[in-house]
Formats: C-alpha cells, sequence, structure tokens
C-alpha cells in the first residue's frame, strides 16, 4: 500500500513566511504612540551620529552669538541661558539673563517647544533640556540629535555641568530643579559627615614639663 505523500516544502515555507509577515505587520499597532517617538527617534539619532562619525563633522554648530552668551554665563555675567535650534540647522540662543532662582523660573521656560538651558546656583551648573509633551514629533527628533552637539559646545566654553535632567516643559521644571537641588544638598551633607568622622581627635593637653618640650631641652 503507497503512503499518502506529505505536502510540498515549498508550500509551507511559503505559509510560515506569510505568517511571519503578518507578524511583524502587526507589531506596530501593539505600541503606544510615545513608544513609537521613542523608538522613531533613537534610530534617526543613530544614522546621523553614524554618519556625522564618518564624515567627521559636527551636526550642528553654535552661532557667535551663543559662544558669546556661554562665556558671559562660564564669567558670571548671566546665570540663565536658552538655547534653540535655529531654521538653518545651528544652535542658537535663545535668551541670556540674571533670573531668581528662588522665584518662579516657569516664565522662562517654553510651553510650545523643546529647549536647552544652563543654569547656574551657587557652585553648581545644571544643564536642562525641557520637552513639552505636545511638541511636534520633528521637533522632539531635532533636539534629540542636537543635544550631543549642544553639550560639545558647552564644555568647549568652558563650563562643566556637574548636574542635568528632562523636564516636560514650564510646569515641571520646578519640581525637577528642587528634587536636583536636594540631592546636591544631600551629597553637600554626606560630604561634611563624612569628612568630620575621618578628622583625627584632638590629642590630649600635656602637663607642664611632659611632651615634646621636655624632650628636646638641652641641658645647662
Amino acid at each position: 500500500m503507497l503512503l499518502p505523500s506529505a505536502p510540498p516544502a515549498p508550500q509551507q515555507l511559503s505559509y510560515a513566511a506569510l505568517l511571519a509577515s503578518r507578524d511583524t505587520t502587526h507589531d506596530g499597532d501593539l505600541l503606544t504612540e510615545r513608544e513609537v517617538i521613542q523608538k522613531e527617534m533613537a534610530r534617526q539619532a543613530r544614522d546621523i551620529t553614524a554618519k556625522s562619525t564618518a564624515m567627521g563633522v559636527i551636526p550642528f554648530e553654535a552661532t557667535d552669538e551663543l559662544r558669546r552668551q556661554l562665556e558671559a554665563f562660564k564669567a558670571g555675567a548671566v546665570n540663565w541661558v536658552g538655547m534653540a535650534v535655529t531654521a538653518d540647522g545651528a544652535i542658537g540662543l535663545g535668551e541670556a539673563r540674571t533670573v531668581d532662582v528662588k522665584s518662579s523660573l516657569a516664565p522662562h521656560v517654553d510651553a510650545a517647544e523643546p529647549r536647552f538651558y544652563l543654569l547656574q546656583h551657587g557652585d553648581t551648573a545644571f544643564f536642562v533640556y525641557s520637552c513639552p509633551e505636545g511638541a511636534p514629533v520633528r521637533l522632539k527628533m531635532t533636539y534629540s540629535t542636537a543635544r550631543a552637539s549642544v553639550v560639545a559646545a558647552v564644555a568647549a566654553a568652558g563650563t562643566d555641568c556637574s548636574k542635568s535632567f528632562e523636564c516636560g516643559g514650564p510646569e515641571e521644571i520646578e519640581e525637577a530643579l528642587a528634587y536636583e537641588l536636594k540631592g546636591v544638598a544631600d551629597g553637600a551633607n554626606a560630604g561634611a559627615l563624612s569628612a568630620a568622622a575621618d578628622a583625627p581627635l584632638p590629642s590630649k593637653p600635656s602637663r607642664p614639663g611632659r611632651g615634646r618640650g621636655r624632650l628636646t631641652a638641652k641641658r645647662p
């Protein structure tokens, strides 16, 4: 008796390929809008970084005006510098001024578009990236890509930002800064406690006629 033959292998492979293609097609439906944006931002950042590295160029150059204000920030003439990507693909100056950190910073933060900010508070320089939730996706990708160039421009001007944080716009910057300042204060307190613990204990006073003075005294 002849056994029934198995279905042709090519048909099985084709069906498996069809299922795989369907799964791939529907993967995007399971992602949220935020996840799609994050994936696209990461992909574009990788592409631009790879091309720039291969060509030996910096994607975004700082304008002369911004460089001057970064130097003023370093010198302490201002304690707040806002930076924005210009229409021709450069990093330009948004604003430079002296602000009262104890009062509200929200009026100085753009509510519609991403921005980079420098803030000097005491001995600490903060690098801030503000990205409002409702900002256009293209701008979010552009600013995400420009971030490395902005950090390089700030460092070239001589400013060492020991702290950095992100916020979602003017309504979040106060809380984000307060959190970072608490971390700075906690670190300073921990350092003070550590220094106090490591300090040598004071020596017991010597009675008259004892100690180093007696040992080194010359005989008459």
